[in-house]
């Protein structure tokens, strides 16, 4: 429970920065977002599949159709009145379900009245006409400007012979290209419609994605040519359709910048598509309910926070892994939004969703940083910490060992500890109660090593010195005693080796216990030695263990030597131990010199053998040489 509340509340404290991240970024979104929104649109939309179309078809005025059926001058289109006339005709009895004369009908197109074609509108009756709009800017009489919309009129005659007029609204984004159309309600004081309204008989709602063509699914375009010729094949595919009549070889008048790259009529691709093209497509968008869809604020705040709350609780990394993090998280949403885009007919703001996650991520990867400083600094003073407490710990375990052995005539006493650690867990001792003529000698080696080996060998130096004060000392019973202690203050798996002995200087007679250490080695004069071995089990795993006492005398000459086994179990790269018997021999050689060069030799040979400058073991040897003439 304690684990899910800490991992809750760190979730809680990164979920935080969101409460005023997100605003943020909407803030910004008509400013930064908003650009890359439309770059995103025109990638996404390049990638959908155009449905066939089934509506709408042009009847499409070229360079062909113009030197085929238009005697020149061909402009104003306007002026070939009885061509349009019979075209109306020949479009209606083909079936068509409704005509859209999408190019210039006003009456300064007209030297005289257009007879002939009101004829054939009043007679068609399913001829609708388009009249572009414009926004003029204009001053009230107190200075403040007013945005007006002024209309193009048809020609009178035409206007009251078709079926309607219809406003031809195309206001593309700041960047120029046309992407959704929508109601424009200054429209309404007029009772107007839109082209793609007006045919659709309805009105939009809120804007809508307009799907234009592809260049693999091109909008269907017949020659204006070939239905005054009458070709059969050209008018059975108007049947049923609506058909838009106009020019489509894009001038730059008449050009309308969209996402894709469409395709002119003579296979040329062309950075826009023509007027006439783009109210046939944003027909038939609407006439099939608008298939693309723009997400509602609701739906792209929910997306957003999603993809938000899965940065802000994946990052939880050092810097650099918390930049991967949020670049995959990045990749991953705005694939997501593509995939929704092409074949869930929805449109998320991509550029709002970036916005938002490069604030999210930059503000988790800056908090990374900081959580990643201050542990490294919190980390770096608890290293201090902990290594002045060794040293504290290393220099108070060195006032437990001898500050100085004890001078004694014929006697040559040398001992040294070298730890592999701040601390050591071996121990070794010499003491003369009462400056009496017997001296007590101990090493110990407690398993494992570092502090809490260390504590376990100053618990036993403190109580080996207690017994050592009362006076004549009892080598069994303190031994006992000190098993004791360690078995009632460790674990099961910690335990202590001990050689304790007591050397009476008058007799030279060594009597000792040894508790599971390593044997120490004496050496005499002549070269002979002998291991100290018997006693009893280790410290602390037996608490009812008997130790066993045993006596040897030393002669003058002979060379006792104690050590631990950070000295005949030092390996060498050849994972070789320096092994006992190297000791052995060592001490046979070199027993001539004395105690202090001896051990400097030692631990040189030692050293050598590892290839180590510092052991992988705790050293501790104690060398006491009785001189050969007092």
């Amino acid at each position: 429970m304690t684990i899910t509340g800490n991992r809750m509340r760190i979730l809680q404290r990164r979920w935080v920065p969101l409460i005023y991240l997100l605003p943020l970024a909407y803030l910004l979104w008509p400013l930064l977002w908003k650009p890359l929104d439309r770059h995103f649109y025109d990638l996404f939309q390049a990638q959908r599949t155009v449905a066939p179309w089934q509506e709408v078809i042009v009847v499409g005025i070229d360079r062909e159709s113009r030197d085929r059926a238009l005697e020149p001058p061909i402009y104003p289109l306007a002026r070939h009145i009885g061509e349009h006339a019979r075209l109306v005709g020949a479009l209606t009895r083909a079936g068509a379900g409704a005509i859209v004369l999408d190019f210039d009908l006003g009456s300064e197109q007209f030297a005289r009245p257009p007879i002939p074609l009101v004829d054939s509108l009043r007679t068609s009756g399913i001829v609708r006409l388009v009249r572009s709009v414009e926004e003029i800017t204009t001053r009230s009489a107190s200075g403040k400007k007013e945005h007006l919309l002024q209309a193009r009129m048809p020609h009178p005659s035409l206007a009251a012979a078709a079926r309607g007029t219809l406003i031809s609204d195309l206001r593309p984004d700041p960047d120029g290209v046309l992407r959704r159309f929508s109601h424009d309600p200054r429209l309404d004081a007029f009772d107007l419609l839109t082209v793609p309204e007006g045919l659709a008989d309805r009105r939009l709602p809120h804007p809508l994605p307009i799907v234009f063509p592809s260049l693999e699914r091109p909008l269907p375009v017949v020659a204006y040519a070939d239905i005054l010729e009458g070709q059969a094949a050209a008018l059975a595919r108007v049947t049923d359709r609506i058909v838009f009549v106009g020019e489509v070889e894009a001038r730059a008048r008449d050009l309308v910048r969209v996402p894709r790259a469409p395709r002119l009529t003579d296979g040329r691709e062309a950075q826009g598509l023509a007027r006439v093209v783009v109210h046939a497509a944003m027909t038939e968008t609407l006439l099939r309910g608008g298939p693309l869809r723009d997400a509602t604020p609701v739906q792209t705040l929910i997306w957003n926070l999603l993809w938000c709350l899965i940065v802000v609780s994946a990052i939880r990394y050092r810097p650099l892994r918390a930049l991967l993090v949020l670049l995959f998280v990045i990749v991953a949403a705005l694939g997501g939004t593509a995939l929704l885009h092409i074949t869930a007919d929805r449109v998320y703001p991509a550029g709002l969703l970036l916005g938002t996650l490069l604030f999210c991520g930059g503000h988790g990867i800056v908090s990374s940083y900081v959580r990643t400083t201050r542990r490294a600094q919190a980390e770096e003073i608890a290293r201090q910490r902990l290594r002045h407490g060794l040293d504290t710990a290393r220099d108070t375990q060195k006032r437990f060992l001898p500050k100085r052995l004890p001078e004694l005539p014929g006697l040559d006493l040398w001992g040294t500890n070298v730890s592999s650690q701040a601390v050591s867990g071996d121990y070794y001792d010499v003491l003369r109660p009462n400056e009496n003529q017997k001296l007590i000698v101990a090493i110990a080696d407690v398993s494992g090593k570092g502090l809490p080996a260390a504590l376990l060998m100053s618990n036993l130096q403190a109580a080996l010195h207690c017994h050592a004060l009362l006076g004549d000392l009892d080598l069994r019973r303190t031994v006992r005693n000190l098993n004791l202690l360690v078995h009632e203050n460790t674990d099961a798996s910690d335990f202590a080796t001990l050689f304790l002995a007591e050397l009476d200087l008058d007799s030279r007679m060594l009597r000792y216990v040894c508790a599971g250490h390593d044997p120490p080695i004496v050496v005499s004069s002549s070269g002979a030695t002998q291991h100290l071995t018997g006693g009893g089990l280790l410290l602390g795993v037996d608490p009812g263990t008997r130790y066993e006492q045993r006596e040897r005398a030393l002669d003058r000459g002979d060379l006792l030597c104690l050590y631990t086994d950070g000295v005949t179990e030092a390996r060498n790269p050849h994972d070789e131990e320096f092994t006992p018997a190297r000791l052995e021999a060592l001490l046979r050689e070199q027993r001539q010199l004395g105690a202090a060069e001896l051990g400097t030799r030692i631990l040189s040979a030692v050293a050598s053998f590892s290839e180590r400058e510092d052991p992988a073991d705790d050293i501790t040897l104690l060398l006491l040489k009785l001189e050969e003439s007092a």
